[in-house]
């Protein structure tokens, strides 16, 4: 998959770096034997595919990027690119994930 020239990739994942939300962490939740995705009002549970997603955008990386790598470290996984584009799409509708310039522009609103 490469990242065309529009603002989306698929017209819903955006084609800029993506980031994590500051309001989320990753950790491994012994009680619940999986990784998990905290938030102040809650938890939630990850599988290992989505786990290995959300911890390679702890630093910005672009959906084409993202899923380059994968594709080389997982060649066998031949509806890769298919399945994180629709987990992209779901962590973005959820806020887990937001663009790098969000990211930015809310920590300068923070420090003003």
């Amino acid at each position: 998959m490469t990242a065309s020239n529009d603002s989306t990739i698929g017209n819903t994942i955006p084609a800029a770096p993506l980031v994590m939300n500051g309001k989320y962490r990753l950790q491994w939740e012994e009680a619940q034997d999986c990784h998990v995705l905290l938030y102040p009002e809650g938890l939630v549970k990850l599988s290992d595919s989505a786990y290995e997603v959300l911890s390679r955008c702890q630093h910005p990386v672009t959906a084409a990027d993202l899923i380059a790598q994968l594709q080389q470290d997982y060649p066998d996984a031949e509806t890769l690119a298919r399945d994180v584009q629709e987990f992209l799409v779901h962590a973005l509708q959820h806020h887990w994930l937001i663009t790098a310039d969000q990211n930015s522009a809310k920590s300068e609103s923070q420090s003003q």
